[in-house]
Formats: structure tokens, C-alpha cells, sequence
């Protein structure tokens, strides 16, 4: 692995490492050790970008290190009845925002995913709680997206989520529909204050719809680079 990581280093064009894509950064026994050898890897050099994404709050070991702001830590969030009932396991919202005080305070540039938003009963009160929460913080960007799932997946979630995707989306992924995911999509651009916005796993079509109606630089997580480098 580290000498993949190497010869990552070596690119002269800037990149990211994302570590969180198909998994928990932060959730394996031990990670957390990992994360911070990475972190002061990254932190000898100034061209590439580290991002860790995590749902836990086990962040303690890293707010010390040198990281020289080349790790982004992004913190995948979501209302605490949202999470109570679908993130079981994982850190509460509120000690995962804690979390991410830290590593604000550690010097870290942090973001936070909504995602994946769920129209439960009463989403649009949830949702809007959060996002006035979020707000108050100083975070590099925030980045949010509905709960989508590949075929392969339909029949290992409950039967509540899987009502709930009846699209089927150019990427092959099965979404809520497209009037839906519009309506939670403008709620969370018209509430949250950031210059840094953006959608996950979602189609051009929506990306195009939404950058026209709120003009607003739509930043992936995964290009968190151009944010490290502003």
C-alpha cells in the first residue's frame, strides 16, 4: 500500500486520496493509526490532497499531528431521528459535529456531507434543524445527496427504503424521483450559507438544473482539493 502511495505522490498534476468512497475512514479498529501516518505523509508534501470520510466521532488521535492542511476531514451526517433509526452503530450526529469542532479547531479543513438525505416524515423540519446547525460552523464546504442504491443493493435494504427508489438513473442506481430529490435538493441549497455546494451521485442533468438556479460554485468532495488550495 505504501508503495501505491508513493507513487500517487510522484503525479505532478494535484490529486485526492479518498479514503472514505467505499468505506468508513475512521471505523476499523485501529484506523485511526493508519489515518495518521497518512495524515503526516500528506503533510510532507503540497501538491496532493488526503480526504477522510467518516461517520465516527474517533478523532481524538489526530489533532495533533502535522497535517499542514493537506487532509480534508469530511464528516457524513444526517438528523438525529434519521440516524437513530437507519446509521445504527455509528456516532450520534451530535457527537460526530462535535467531532468536527475538533478538527476545526485542529486546523483541518472540514466538510460535511448530508447524505444521504431520507424523506422520512417530517424530513423537511429535520433537514432544516441541521442545516441552521451547520451553518453556525465553519466548514470548508458542504456537500449533500439522496439515498440511491445499485440494484445489487435493492434487496439487502429494508423494505421502507426500497419503496422509496422508483427511478431508475443513467448511472444504473435506483433514486427517490426526480420531483422529489429537485424538492430536497432546494431546500438544502436555500438554507445552507456556504460559497461551497455541491451533490453526490447525481446526473449532469440535476447538477446543471440546480447550479442555473441558485449560481452557486458546486464543488464535489472528491475535487475537495480545489478548496485545500484557495
Amino acid at each position: 500500500m505504501w508503495r501505491e502511495i508513493e507513487k500517487f505522490l510522484m503525479k505532478a498534476e494535484s490529486y485526492v486520496l479518498h479514503t472514505g468512497e467505499l468505506c468508513d475512514s475512521l471505523a476499523a479498529p485501529g484506523s485511526e493509526n493508519l489515518m495518521a501516518n497518512l495524515i503526516e505523509r500528506f503533510g510532507d508534501q503540497s501538491i496532493h490532497t488526503l480526504l477522510i470520510l467518516t461517520k465516527s466521532d474517533n478523532v481524538d488521535s489526530l489533532l495533533d499531528l502535522e497535517h499542514n492542511g493537506r487532509t480534508v476531514i469530511g464528516f457524513s451526517i444526517n438528523p438525529e431521528p434519521v440516524a437513530e433509526r437507519f446509521e445504527i452503530g455509528a456516532a450520534s450526529p451530535k457527537e460526530r459535529l462535535g467531532a468536527a469542532e475538533k478538527c476545526i479547531d485542529a486546523g483541518y479543513p472540514v466538510i460535511v456531507r448530508v447524505d444521504p438525505m431520507i424523506p422520512t416524515k417530517g424530513w423537511e423540519l429535520l433537514y432544516a434543524q441541521l442545516f441552521e446547525r451547520l451553518n453556525q460552523m465553519e466548514l470548508k464546504g458542504i456537500v449533500v445527496g439522496t439515498i440511491r442504491a445499485y440494484p445489487g443493493l435493492m434487496n439487502k435494504i429494508s423494505e421502507e427504503l426500497r419503496s422509496m427508489l422508483t427511478t431508475k438513473g443513467e448511472d444504473g442506481r435506483y433514486h427517490l424521483p426526480t420531483d422529489l430529490r429537485m424538492q430536497m435538493y432546494r431546500s438544502a441549497f436555500s438554507q445552507l450559507r456556504f460559497d461551497h455546494v455541491g451533490i453526490c451521485k447525481e446526473s449532469g442533468a440535476v447538477w446543471g438544473a440546480l447550479a442555473k438556479e441558485f449560481k452557486k460554485k458546486f464543488v464535489c468532495n472528491c475535487t475537495c482539493n480545489k478548496l485545500v488550495e484557495e
